[in-house]
């Protein structure tokens, strides 16, 4: 692929669809997968209620979400990328999965006991609208927990492994306090906000120096109508 092609900046559809077969052999899956989501499970684990329902908004291959079914009853999955969708039905056919983006989830109200969003927000420009929906589908006291690519993290673009190379993908930055304050407009009350280093640590919000580079992402956890914690 030449330089010029790898510079372009697709859809994340376009460049999901592209990245599907080859995502979960990249190397930074190994990163979030032994750093990342045991703090998803976690939080879910948490919960006082067991059981109930889960969505995962931008589901992707269905790697959490076949690792988190067995603490719900029912685990469904809505990710835009329809080669990302096929890469995780043929790994998880039990498993409910449908087309969709986060600003329109093609669930009825009040439909899950918790919500997971794991670096997707990055490619959403109206992350209002993306709280709205996933408080419209939490039923109340649900937990939603939301991952996102940190703001100071230094990167422009998000790139994705393809037979041919790599593809660039359009990219927003959002800070955790700006994703904090869109969840809180759409009635979603902080529980946890804490970040995620390059090597595994994690760092409370508190202490967090005001620019940190080494921060890779934001870590928030909500509830739909409980006081925040």
């Amino acid at each position: 692929m030449s330089e010029a092609a790898i510079q372009e900046h697709l859809s994340p559809e376009a460049g999901y669809d592209l990245a599907a077969v080859h995502y979960d052999d990249w190397s930074w899956q190994d990163f979030w997968r032994e750093h990342e989501f045991p703090l998803v499970r976690r939080f879910l684990e948490s919960r006082p209620s067991p059981r109930g329902d889960l969505l995962d908004v931008g589901c992707g291959t269905g790697y959490y979400l076949g690792r988190l079914r067995d603490l719900f009853e029912r685990a469904s999955g809505v990710d835009l990328s329809e080669g990302m969708l096929a890469v995780a039905r043929s790994g998880h056919p039990a498993l409910d999965l449908r087309k969709g983006g986060a600003e329109s989830l093609p669930f009825p109200d009040a439909s899950f006991e918790a919500v997971i969003c794991c670096r997707v927000l990055t490619h959403v420009r109206d992350v209002d609208s993306a709280f709205a929906e996933i408080g419209r589908v939490l039923r109340p006291r649900g937990l939603a927990v939301v991952t996102n690519i940190d703001a100071d993290h230094p990167y422009g673009s998000t790139r994705l492994p393809t037979a041919d190379g790599s593809v660039f993908v359009e990219t927003i930055k959002h800070t955790a306090p700006e994703l904090v304050a869109s969840a809180g407009r759409n009635g979603l009350l902080k529980r946890y906000c804490g970040f995620l280093g390059m090597y595994g640590d994690v760092v409370e919000m508190a202490a967090r120096p005001s620019w940190d580079e080494s921060i890779v992402s934001s870590f928030m956890v909500f509830d739909r109508g409980q006081p925040a914690l």
